[in-house]
């Protein structure tokens, strides 16, 4: 398969397509497939050419009410560091340095003196240490209960998960429940009913905290890799000191500390509602429907601050990174629509078995994000939008998009097996998407796969005890993407 649309897979959870999945705790799971093969891919189309994951969540089951609880607690520090000169060595090599480029040292035994003692503006400070001061802790409570008889099985789940970064002023929470019912409503038709949601909220400092970025001046991890540790942390007016040559006046922890914040809220709300019907009067026919929708909303805002900062010689100056207050504000809401229906026969005839079945699939899904900003704010005690100034929006900062998209699938599968020894699997999908052109929206993914239960010929009875399957299967499949 040739794509364009990028290699991450798409995950399906309990039959349904689903993004998000890192939000999942691994107690939720059950257990994970990976169709490995184009053959096997191809029942998902257009839909898997960058690879299909199956995972089933946990369901209840016939047995006495179980209630768990599990909890952990973590402590996170990094394995590997780079290790710094202190301010002694520092400046001693620095001296040497310079002495080696036929230069006058800069630092005299006066100034290293008053660094070791902390005076004239100098001092001590770790910078690496001070920016990755925070706890490195991580909390995770979870409570589930299950059971269920013969008419009703349950599994319901909630947990609560934090985690205070190593790096100062970074933090992360996740709330979650879920619900798995399955109800036996009389001899033919089952049903079950899937709901979960979840709340993450992500704080952490308007500076740029990213690894990816640590070239930048405006990085923190560039500003402590920059620090000279000749410099105090803070002075006795409170203000943090400038260590850097950087431009802009940075200091690493103010810039962790003084400089705003970014808070990202997300919410996620799945449901599914599945019937499976077996008809009694023809054996071996057997259909279900499902429904799914899906709900996701996010929330952002940043406030970003100046801050100021003190020079050794006493000079009080402004970090000119962000010489003024922005208030930034966005939301984005996510809706997804999903319908399946599948009819399937399967029996056996002998040693011949068969099993043909007809899927249909739909999919639509609709979104809209709005952003404003606003800057130059006189009381900044309260972040709000409302509280700015109109005639200071943050120009291009106000945007509104909507998209909508759809899908629709049909596939037709058999699967036919000789003596469960030689094995014959064809198939073909048919979609439609809404990202390509009218005269050009449908795309056909055929397969087909061989195989063939080498063990369960007689002439393999011998190996039975040591070796109890042996298969070699060949496959071709042709797969898609509409991403």
């Amino acid at each position: 398969t040739t794509s364009s649309g990028g290699n991450t897979p798409i995950y399906i959870v309990d039959g349904v397509q689903r993004d998000m999945i890192d939000l999942l705790s691994p107690d939720e799971i059950e257990n994970i497939t990976v169709l490995k093969d184009a053959a096997s891919a191809a029942v998902y189309g257009v839909q898997g050419g960058s690879g299909v994951i199956l995972i089933t969540t946990k369901r209840g089951t016939e047995a006495k009410p179980s209630i768990t609880f599990k909890s952990s607690v973590n402590i996170s520090r990094n394995t590997t560091f780079p290790e710094f000169l202190n301010a002694l060595d520092y400046m001693r090599w620095h001296n040497v340095a310079r002495e080696l480029d036929g230069q006058t040292p800069l630092y005299t035994d006066e100034i290293m003196l008053q660094v070791k003692n902390g005076e004239n503006g100098y001092g001590i400070t770790d910078w690496f240490g001070e920016v990755f001061s925070g706890k490195g802790l991580t909390q995770n409570y979870e409570v589930s209960a299950t059971g269920g008889n013969k008419s009703t099985k349950y599994y319901v789940a909630g947990g609560y998960t934090n985690n205070e970064g190593i790096v100062r002023n970074i933090s992360y929470d996740k709330f979650f429940l879920r619900s798995n019912l399955d109800f036996k409503l009389n001899d033919w038709l089952k049903m079950g009913v899937n709901m979960s949601g979840y709340r993450t909220v992500t704080d952490r400092p308007s500076s740029d905290v990213s690894a990816g970025n640590s070239g930048s001046s405006t990085s923190v991890f560039w500003q402590a890799t920059l620090a000279k540790p000749i410099y105090p942390l803070k002075y006795e007016s409170g203000l943090y000191s400038v260590p850097t040559t950087l431009k802009g006046n940075m200091n690493p922890v103010a810039s962790l500390t003084e400089s705003g914040f970014n808070k990202n809220t997300n919410m996620l709300f799945s449901s599914s509602v599945r019937f499976d019907v077996n008809v009694p009067q023809i054996k071996g026919l057997t259909g279900y429907f499902l429904l799914g929708y899906d709900y996701n909303q996010t929330r952002a805002k940043s406030w970003r601050l100046p801050f100021e900062l003190q020079k050794a010689n006493g000079d009080v100056v402004t970090n000119t990174v962000q010489q003024r207050s922005v208030l930034m504000e966005s939301e984005s809401e996510q809706s997804k629509l999903a319908v399946q229906g599948s009819i399937q026969y399967e029996n056996t005839f002998g040693k011949h078995y068969l099993r043909a079945q007809l899927v249909y699939d739909q999919l639509q899904r609709e979104s809209s994000s709005l952003a404003a900003g606003k800057m130059n704010y006189e009381m900044l005690d309260i972040p709000e939008l409302a509280l700015g100034s109109d005639e200071e929006v943050v120009p291009k900062s106000v945007t509104g998009t909507s998209a909508k998209f759809a899908r629709i699938g049909a596939v037709a599968r058999v699967n036919y097996a000789y003596a469960d020894k030689y094995l014959v699997e064809a198939l073909v999908r048919a979609d439609a998407s809404v990202k390509f052109a009218k005269n050009n929206r449908w795309g056909y993914f055929p397969a087909v796969s061989l195989g063939w239960r080498v063990t369960e010929e007689d002439w393999m009875a011998d190996t039975r005890s040591w070796l109890n399957n042996l298969k070699i299967r060949g496959s071709f499949g042709i797969t898609g993407t509409d991403r």
